[in-house]
């Protein structure tokens, strides 16, 4: 069973991913390995925190 499959026997719809918030490509394959670059808290396509932890954010978020 592929994981495609599974998804659909579970009947989940996994989100699109969001577009890049920077000059970067999110994943690249090579040699069977996948390296990912930029994994940010993302909501809706939107940061989902910004700020400077100790001034706008404390360690609970």
């Amino acid at each position: 069973m592929t994981p495609e499959d599974r998804l659909q026997e579970l009947n989940l719809v996994l989100p699109s991913p969001p577009s890049p918030l920077g000059a970067y490509v999110a994943a690249v394959e090579a040699g069977g390995l996948l390296f990912v670059s930029g994994m940010l808290p993302v909501a809706k396509q939107q940061p989902a925190w910004t700020g400077q932890l100790g001034r706008e954010l404390g360690v609970t978020e």
